[in-house]
């Protein structure tokens, strides 16, 4: 297959990350057409910061202290072949004068986890282990305000998990909080992090099975807190809402004919490497002797 560029859906065409002074092309966008010398030269070259890695995306800073900032980016050295795959997460030292990564200060963080439970917690989650990082892309506002830790949200299952990962240590945790402060025997809530407020708090997102999507709030020590449940409280709730398509054929699931669904995990039958799958069953409800048609929607690209 001829390469291809571009890397919005498709994260395993190979991707890097370069650095490049653009202090004079500000300089010319901010002037005024009568002001810029037509024998200004123009702003140097470029450096790619992560030639040793297949695939580099995501690059985000930390604030500025002392003239030297961190710099956070998801990298796989090897890279593969599926449209998504787990990610490292790598840090350095980035000098704010000079526009280059400190000598020597790239290292990595957080390894790509090839079986779940490799490295990371050991607690279970969904069914599974700490199964590395699955995200396409790191917050904006990933780093806390102490630079002590990186916050971000991962795929972890059935559900999506916000984590802390030390900069020190490169040891994880799974923040655990309820906003809904309610039990659910419906699977695990997916949360999320959006960012911090200037006190430091963590605003975050929470939502279950038949519960719409609430705003919530977790206080700065969150982070270094060992505690089972962090403290958090609730912001807003937002209201529901329907989605409704339309189609030839007869819908599947009549007006008032109703549903029930399960989640399922199961591991593949072929293969060394046995990691549970999980999924959502949709079941209709029972007609009489009649068996409802069983609908499968496969989803590949263009590998497959």
């Amino acid at each position: 297959m001829p390469r291809r560029l571009g890397a919005i859906y498709c994260f395993q065409r190979p991707c890097k990350i370069y650095a490049s002074p653009v202090s004079k092309l500000l300089k010319k966008i901010a002037a005024n057409e009568n002001d810029v010398e037509e024998d200004e030269e123009d702003d140097t070259g470029f450096d790619c910061i992560t030639s040793a890695c297949r695939l580099a995306r995501s690059p985000r800073f930390s604030n500025i202290v002392d003239g030297k900032a961190k710099l956070a980016y998801l990298c796989n050295e090897k890279g593969f072949d599926t449209h998504g795959g787990c990610m490292a997460l790598n840090v350095a030292e980035w000098n704010v004068s000079q526009g280059t990564v400190v000598q020597q200060s790239d290292r990595t963080v957080v390894s790509v986890v090839l079986l779940p439970g490799e490295q990371g917690p050991s607690e279970v989650i969904s069914g599974i282990e700490f199964p590395g990082l699955w995200f396409n892309q790191l917050p904006i506002q990933c780093f806390t305000p102490d630079l002590k830790h990186i916050l971000t949200t991962s795929e972890w299952g059935c559900s999506t998990r916000i984590i802390s990962i030390s900069l020190e240590n490169g040891s994880i945790s799974a923040i655990k909080f309820n906003l809904l402060d309610r039990n659910s025997d419906e699977g695990e809530p997916s949360q999320r992090f959006l960012g911090f407020t200037e006190e430091g708090c963590a605003i975050v997102t929470q939502s279950e099975a038949n519960c719409p999507l609430v705003l919530g709030c977790l206080q700065p020590d969150f982070a270094d807190s060992s505690s089972s449940l962090h403290p958090s409280h609730l912001i807003a709730s937002m209201p529901p809402f329907s989605c409704t398509s339309a189609g030839g054929g007869a819908p599947c699931f009549k007006p008032g004919m109703g549903y029930s669904y399960q989640i399922i995990s199961v591991e593949p039958q072929h293969g060394d490497i046995k990691v549970p799958v999980g999924g959502v069953l949709l079941l209709p409800e029972p007609l009489a002797n009649e068996k409802p048609p069983l609908i499968v929607v496969p989803h590949g690209g263009p590998h497959t």
